[in-house]
């Protein structure tokens, strides 16, 4: 499709999106106006706009959907989530609703491969070693990648990225998933295995499941117990697929060796019990967005758009 179609249309932006998203709307004649994804409720805020674009944290749901009805035709999100978007109720109305799958997956992939290493190798600990003017060794040497059992939770765009990087590391690869993927069982020596066992077996638990009634609290008290003792848990994914009390539980008991959470059941975290303690890598939800990752997502979203409008 030409972009002709697409000029004199009003689009309605929520977050600040990177120029060259900006940039590609631009070209294409559309008529650009802004809206802080916090203020989407606001009285004032107009309501003849063709189309809709943001990030992950505006909710285009049934109440937003209906002000900006008639007129609104698409929706567009700039990243590989759809979980802000309300699907059916875009459905019924006749809305297309475009994304940008697999834009982040080699960002998490490898954000992934690096907090298990920090993790691994005690590398906060390390941090505040020297910094104190200790020099803690032997002590903090940690554990090699080498040789531990990386378990995998939802083998999508980036879990397959992640195996990808990961097998030149000599670990042992599982995954569990709604189905199999026997391509990368042959390529790399993936094997299936179901949640039980990966939670037994694992050294390493890596969450990439969608976000939905049935994974909501998906790490809880019962499947962490499940775990290795001395395991580490990675969420990189979605916050409330862990139930962040529990996970705070686990910790403090010894049950695992140390988490690294890099998406939160509130955005920003504020349950003190487990952003205070020392054995969890905090980052602040920017796993898929480090620079050439997050141009992908937004330069994607809008070239889908394009293609299906």
């Amino acid at each position: 499709m030409g972009n002709e179609k697409l000029r004199g249309m009003r689009i309605l932006i929520t977050e600040d999106l990177h120029p060259k998203g900006i940039g590609m709307l631009e070209e294409a004649g559309m008529e650009l106006v802004y809206w802080d994804w916090q203020k989407l409720t606001d009285p004032s805020l107009p309501t003849d706009f063709d189309a809709i674009i943001g990030k992950q944290y505006y909710q285009c749901n049934q109440a937003l959907i209906d002000r900006l009805l008639p007129r609104l035709k698409y929706v567009i999100t700039c990243g590989a989530g759809l979980d802000n978007i309300d699907l059916k109720y875009c459905a019924e109305k006749g809305i297309k609703v475009f994304n940008a799958p697999g834009s982040n997956a080699a960002s998490v992939a490898e954000h992934v491969v690096m907090v298990a290493l920090m993790i691994l190798r005690n590398l906060n600990a390390c941090q505040s070693s020297v910094h104190a003017g200790r020099w803690d060794r032997f002590e903090l040497a940690g554990n090699e990648l080498m040789g531990k059992t990386f378990g995998i939770i939802g083998l999508g765009a980036i879990g397959r990225h992640l195996v990808h990087r990961l097998s030149v590391f000599g670990v042992r690869m599982i995954y569990t998933d709604i189905r199999r993927d026997m391509e990368s069982e042959l390529k790399y020596g993936l094997e299936f295995v179901d949640r039980d066992t990966l939670l037994a077996e694992a050294d390493i638990v890596t969450l990439h499941a969608w976000l939905d009634d049935s994974t909501f609290h998906l790490m809880n008290d019962e499947t962490i117990g499940k775990m290795k003792d001395g395991a580490i848990l990675i969420n990189a994914a979605r916050g409330p697929l862990v139930d962040q009390e529990a996970l705070a539980r686990a910790l403090e008991a010894g049950k695992l060796r140390g988490a690294a959470i890099d998406v939160y059941e509130q955005e920003p975290p504020e349950y003190k019990p487990l952003l205070d303690r020392e054995d969890v890598v905090f980052t602040p939800h920017n796993s898929g967005v480090p620079y050439e990752g997050y141009i992908r997502m937004i330069t994607w979203a809008v070239t889908n758009f394009f293609n299906g409008a």
